[in-house]
């Protein structure tokens, strides 16, 4: 049960950190096979801010990922299920 939960934590940090990298693709170099900025930027916040932001979340995800991996802290004492009952 609790290599499932680190893996779906896993997943999604992945998934984030991809998203993230998207970004930063598309603002700064628009290739021809990813989404205009305009089609998924919703300008509810300046990207200048939004891209720390996203950047810390990430820092935050990647550290429980890692802890849930080596079996320490706060979030791996009940095998990540914390984590799971948000997503519920």
């Amino acid at each position: 049960m609790m290599l499932d939960n680190y893996l779906i934590v896993l997943a999604c940090t992945v998934l984030f950190a991809l998203r993230v990298f998207g970004q930063i693709v598309v603002v700064t170099k628009a290739p021809p096979w990813l989404p205009a900025n305009e089609h998924w930027y919703s300008g509810l916040m300046p990207y200048r801010y939004l891209l720390p932001g996203q950047l810390f979340l990430l820092a935050i995800m990647a550290s429980i990922t890692l802890h849930l991996i080596q079996g320490r802290g706060a979030f791996a004492a009940d095998g990540g299920l914390v984590l799971l009952r948000f997503c519920r």
